[in-house]
């Protein structure tokens, strides 16, 4: 850092300085911990090397069974297909007019009327006022 641009910093830049010293001391317990940790993970390492594999038997397993799941999807894509149930001429293309010309019944009869009988008005209490009003 040019000496210049030091000297302008200014009181910031101690400050920045004087924070950075005071976090040394938590980042060297850091990279000590993270030491101790990798340490310990080559002599976890180390100790088990050479011995067998102890999910050996279950990659065992696990490889018949994608073996058997492989030849079973193997005969179901050499069987033909079955032929779809509808005629041609009942079948409709799908496509976006298709799909936006379609209409659902929702289960509605369609002999069914959709205006009622007789208008609804609902029965309304005849209005009182509360013994306690004011009277006018």
């Amino acid at each position: 850092m040019p000496k210049e641009s030091f000297l302008e910093a200014g009181l910031g830049l101690v400050q920045r300085i004087e924070n950075r010293v005071s976090g040394i001391p938590s980042l060297l317990h850091q990279a000590r911990a993270d030491l101790e940790e990798a340490e310990q993970t080559v002599t976890d390492t180390q100790q088990r090397l050479g011995q067998p594999f102890r999910h050996a038997q279950a990659l065992a397993d696990a490889e018949e069974d994608l073996a058997r799941v492989e030849s079973q999807l193997t005969a179901m894509q050499d069987e033909p297909r079955p032929e779809p149930a509808a005629p041609e001429s009942e079948r409709v293309e799908l496509t976006i007019d298709a799909v936006r010309a379609y209409e659902p019944h929702l289960g509605s009869r369609e002999t069914a009327g959709r205006a009622p009988t007789a208008p609804f008005i609902p029965e309304t209490p005849a209005h009182t006022p509360p013994s306690n009003a004011p009277r006018l």
